[in-house]
């Protein structure tokens, strides 16, 4: 990924998808059905936008996680622009990773009742090791400010580059965490990036 002077973000493989997306080309009545459709997502969203993207939780299954915002356990809602701001927090390195996490999971699972229970078992399989092993996958992002690189965090979370060969949960200098896979780390690795 590559963050031009202009603000716009670049990828490596974005002329492999122009060539693939042109194997495909859309029709322009069909072109328009999806404009409708995503003014019509847009306009389900609110004034917000997707920060306003918010979803029930079962507040008293969370054991009151740290790090939300005062108002998200009395609602029992938190909403995408909740989770964002965490993820501010914590690159600014006022919140740990942890809160972001706790956050993220709350977002993602929303009312499934199983949600506080598997981050249990991440927090727990970690052994002390869950801020370490959070905080280096965000080091890998940020290691570069202009230019961050969500890639070097998946494969720090994924416990390599190589899917054949994954190092074990809690070898170094990887950040596998036991049960933490990615269907959730890309989402913790969605908010703590966030505005780039």
């Amino acid at each position: 990924m590559h963050v031009c002077n202009d603000g716009a973000v670049t990828y490596e493989w974005d002329e492999q998808a122009r060539e693939e997306a042109a194997a495909y080309p859309v029709s322009a009545p069909d072109a328009d059905i999806l404009r409708g459709q995503c003014s019509q997502n847009a306009a389900d969203l609110g004034p917000e936008g997707v920060r306003g993207h918010a979803v029930r939780f079962p507040v008293i299954a969370w054991d009151e996680p740290p790090g939300l915002p005062d108002g998200v356990p009395r609602t029992g809602l938190i909403s995408r622009g909740d989770v964002l701001d965490i993820g501010q927090q914590v690159s600014a390195r006022t919140l740990p990773a942890a809160d972001l996490l706790a956050a993220s999971f709350i977002w993602g699972w929303g009312a499934a009742g199983y949600g506080p229970r598997r981050l249990r078992d991440i927090s727990v399989a970690a052994a002390g090791r869950l801020e370490p092993s959070l905080q280096r996958a965000l080091d890998a992002v940020n290691q570069n400010p202009v230019s961050p690189d969500p890639i070097a965090g998946y494969a720090c979370l994924y416990g390599g580059y190589d899917d054949q060969d994954r190092a074990a949960p809690g070898q170094e200098p990887w950040s596998r965490l036991h049960k933490f896979g990615p269907a959730f780390f890309t989402k913790f690795l969605y908010f703590s990036t966030p505005a780039r």
